[in-house]
């Protein structure tokens, strides 16, 4: 439903956003207390990567993942075309995450399978670097 009529220029839309969530977003940047890997689990079109990246103290590097084709095209050319190399087209539980190779990971629960819950956040939890934080971002209740 986020690409229906769609031609790409409304960076917004393949969010499910009316508007650009700046109260949102700066909550998750008031969790980020130190540099490093920034990996967003269903980044959609990287805005909140974006976001934080632009507005931390702290040097962040962005990746995201996204089953959207569409979202990540829109990340990689208009929204982070510096990290484009860092943004994949795959299905969170498909995506392959190096133990202790995050800082920050933000993941919304809403995005997973009831049956792939427990071994995601397994997953997500063991890629997150001693001293990092995994962020549930809920972001279906905006």
């Amino acid at each position: 439903m986020y690409w229906k009529n769609n031609d790409g220029t409304d960076v917004l839309r393949p969010n499910g956003f009316n508007e650009y969530l700046k109260e949102i977003y700066d909550l998750f940047l008031s969790l980020i207390d130190h540099g490093g890997k920034v990996l967003d689990l269903g980044c959609r079109n990287g805005l909140l990567l974006k976001h934080l990246v632009e507005n931390s103290k702290y040097d962040l590097i962005p990746y995201g993942v996204d089953f959207i084709e569409e979202s990540i095209r829109q990340v990689k050319e208009i929204i982070l075309p510096q990290y484009a190399k860092n943004f994949t087209v795959a299905n969170i539980v498909e995506y392959n995450m190096k133990p202790e190779s995050f800082d920050f990971i933000f993941l919304d629960p809403y995005n997973l399978h009831p049956d792939d819950g427990p071994e995601i956040v397994k997953r997500v939890i063991e890629a997150c670097r001693h001293g990092g934080k995994v962020i549930f971002t809920l972001t279906e209740l905006f």
